[in-house]
Parts: structure tokens; C-alpha cells; sequence
């Protein structure tokens, strides 16, 4: 390729990017993009699960959905639960 047709892809590209740029900013009239609103606390924060099948069959998986934090209960681990921690704990 010659220099002035790099030159004229280079230019081109170039002023397609500041175009595009340019055009892509919103207007003086354009009312603003509506904000999230807060994050309502949600009313079931605690979440049970029971496995009907398999070697955890009668244990009691319980996971706080606002943390993260899971506790089971089962007949082979006693009357206490256990805490399980969080999956984003384990580094």
C-alpha cells in the first residue's frame, strides 16, 4: 500500500471515532436516565432446603441469602448445626 492511501484509512477511521464519539453524547434537552432505586431488604432473607435423595437425605441445608452463610442440621451431625460458612469466605 502506498502512504497516501494509509493515510486516508488512517484519517478516515480517525474521523469515524470522533463522529461516533461526538454523536453519542446526550442533549442539553434529554432529561436525565432514572437512578435504581435503594435496594429493598428482602423479606425472605433465610432460605431451607431438604434433600429427598441421597447421603444427605434428612439433613437440613439452611442459607442466609443476604450473606451468603449456610448452616446444615442432619441426624448424623448431632442436635447442632453446623456452620458451613460462605462460598466467598473460602479464598
Amino acid at each position: 500500500m502506498r502512504k497516501d492511501q494509509i493515510l486516508t484509512i488512517v484519517s478516515s477511521l480517525l474521523l469515524g471515532y470522533l463522529l461516533a464519539s461526538s454523536l453519542n453524547r446526550t442533549s442539553s434537552g434529554q432529561p436525565p436516565a432514572p437512578q435504581p432505586a435503594a435496594q429493598e431488604v428482602a423479606i425472605w432473607r433465610y432460605q431451607a432446603t431438604v434433600p429427598t435423595q441421597g447421603s444427605y437425605d434428612g439433613v437440613i441445608i439452611l442459607t442466609d441469602t443476604a450473606t451468603g452463610r449456610c448452616w446444615t442440621h442432619g441426624n448424623f451431625q448431632g442436635a447442632d448445626w453446623v456452620a458451613l460458612n460462605s462460598p466467598a469466605d473460602r479464598k
